[in-house]
């Protein structure tokens, strides 16, 4: 599903249509909010990982890499 959108199939082929019949501005305003919504769903579909967690004592354990 990523492909066909960001991969280059349909953007590019839609890309010069969009930006004869619009401008610049419409089609950069579609393609942030694409932006966002592809970032947050990264962030909600795989969350955020840290490196480190913290023990009981508040320091920081090297978290295994299993």
């Amino acid at each position: 599903m990523f492909e066909p959108f960001f991969g280059g199939g349909l953007v590019t082929a839609l890309a010069i249509p969009f930006l004869i019949q619009g401008g610049p501005y419409p089609l950069l305003a579609i393609m942030g909010v694409l932006l966002i919504a592809a970032i947050l769903a990264g962030y909600l579909y795989f969350g955020r990982s840290s490196r480190f967690d913290l023990g009981a004592d508040g320091e920081p354990i090297e978290a295994s890499r299993g």
